[in-house]
């Protein structure tokens, strides 16, 4: 818990950005892995899992973080469209 705290105040205060709230535990888990700098491999025999499987929960992060990040900001060709 005290790590978990620790960790927490780090993020905020050197300003890291924190994982999406819609990860499910295992994504978490990798994306947690990822952070530290792991490869996918090494993510692989930490989890006891496939790589390939580790690899899926690495593409549907990605998806996660990149429909959040278009949620946040406007598609230019759209606001091309809205013009014309």
């Amino acid at each position: 818990m005290l790590n978990t705290l620790r960790s927490l105040i780090l993020k905020v205060l050197f300003q890291i950005e924190l994982p999406p709230p819609n990860l499910t535990p295992a994504e978490r888990r990798v994306y947690d892995l990822l952070q530290t700098g792991q490869t996918p491999k090494q993510i692989a025999n930490t989890l006891h899992i496939s790589l390939s499987t580790v690899k899926i929960h690495i593409r549907h992060i990605k998806l996660k973080t990149t429909h959040q990040w278009n949620k946040t900001k406007p598609n230019p060709k759209e606001a091309h469209q809205k013009e014309t």
